[in-house]
């Protein structure tokens, strides 16, 4: 990993831990990555954290960094089908490397409790799940999304 992406990912890990959800803080770090700075960026992922508004499905640091490969991409035209499908490629690239290193990107399977129900939630909270595990998926959805971003 180089110096640029180490910082980047201290930088999303640092968000995590100041009260920014899993998806805000790994856009906030890819953005970072990418050069960009809007104080809108981390309210686009907000509704994504915790297995998108605790839903029970995708784990918010893979949107988070999902939504930084479209960034990235800066795809804006239907008539841009190459920016499209370059987006298509990236983020498919990025859930393998994903699901290659923890067996999957489902927000309960990573994080061991079903976020979508209160007695799941409050396991979560009360093992501390959320300051051990949830860090690590945000810097890794960073670190993998820069990889894939620097090598595109």
């Amino acid at each position: 990993m180089d110096e640029r992406t180490k910082i980047v990912v201290e930088s999303a890990k640092r968000h995590f831990e100041s009260g920014f959800n899993c998806a805000e803080s790994t856009l906030l770090g890819v953005a970072e990555y990418l050069g960009i700075r809007s104080p809108s960026v981390q309210s686009l992922a907000t509704g994504f954290g915790g297995g998108m508004g605790r839903s029970d499905l995708l784990c918010g640091a893979v949107t988070g960094a999902i939504m930084g490969i479209g960034l990235a991409v800066d795809h804006r035209s239907p008539e841009d089908q190459d920016g499209k499908e370059r987006v298509y490629t990236l983020t498919r690239k990025f859930i393998e490397a994903f699901v290659a290193k923890y067996g999957s990107c489902m927000c309960t399977t990573l994080a061991g409790y079903n976020l979508s129900t209160p007695e799941g939630l409050q396991g979560f909270r009360d093992s501390g799940a959320h300051m051990n595990v949830c860090p690590k998926f945000v810097g890794d959805a960073v670190a993998i999304a820069a990889s894939l971003l620097s090598a595109d």
